[in-house]
């Protein structure tokens, strides 16, 4: 598991001693307060209780003010898979800590929550749905819908490949070094969109198969024969 920012010391304690008047109480008291907070957000952040960590963590900044907890923030709202909070606390605590030593990590998350969030439709090129087959081939239904079938199970195996990354890197042990899963940290979430981007454009274009061949199958032909004295006449209709 990835292990988040200690961010007070025991300076924060000393402060009260040397508190001598009624401002320096009440800065020292929320100090003190955030302090408890955040190792409240600690324990259960280990705990694995991330949506209480993240509501803590949030706390615990608010109260102090420390731009470093930003970076907790921003690791327990990707663990309860809101990404856009996750994002935001990411790049206000790159901006905010510009030297902060885990600042190359923070930056990498952003890429990959970027890109997550990113529109299909700027990140995935359109697929146009082939023209129709003459009503009298219903043959190309068929192959349009195999063709969805493809790209369904293509997107599948992506989708299936994404999450595994991201399941590794999420619990690797502590002290894993970052350079061990920074491979899989971008590379998880673009399996997992052009997965699903994949899986869903195959599933459209299998039932649009279905449908082309419903629609082209060749309808019974009315044919009617009229006799006249002199000649013999067809007529019909398709």
């Amino acid at each position: 598991m990835l292990s988040i920012a200690c961010v007070f010391s025991t300076a924060a304690h000393a402060q009260a001693t040397e508190a001598d008047s009624a401002d320096a109480a009440e800065t020292v008291d929320s100090e003190t307060e955030a302090r408890m907070l955040f190792d409240s957000a600690q324990d259960a952040y280990r705990e694995g209780s991330f949506e209480r960590a993240l509501a803590l963590f949030q706390a615990s900044y608010d109260l102090s003010g420390r731009a470093e907890l930003l970076y907790n923030v921003g690791l327990a709202a990707e663990r309860t898979r809101d990404d856009e909070r996750a994002l935001r606390a990411f790049e206000e605590f790159v901006a905010a800590v510009p030297d902060s030593e885990r600042r190359a990590f923070a930056e990498t998350r952003i890429q990959a929550l970027r890109a997550s969030l990113a529109p299909a439709d700027e990140d995935t090129p359109v697929v146009s749905e082939p023209p129709p087959e003459p009503p009298s081939r219903p043959l190309g239904g068929f192959l349009v819908a195999g063709g969805g079938v493809a790209l369904a199970v293509a997107g599948t195996v992506m989708l299936v490949r994404g999450v595994s990354l991201r399941d590794e890197v999420e619990n690797a042990e502590p002290g894993t070094p970052f350079a061990n899963v920074e491979g899989n940290v971008s590379r998880a979430p673009a399996l997992i969109r052009g997965g699903e981007v994949l899986l869903a454009i195959g599933a459209a274009a299998a039932v649009a198969g279905v449908v082309i061949a419903i629609v082209q199958r060749p309808r019974a032909r009315a044919v009617e024969v009229a006799i006249g004295p002199t000649r013999v006449t067809l007529s019909g209709s398709f």
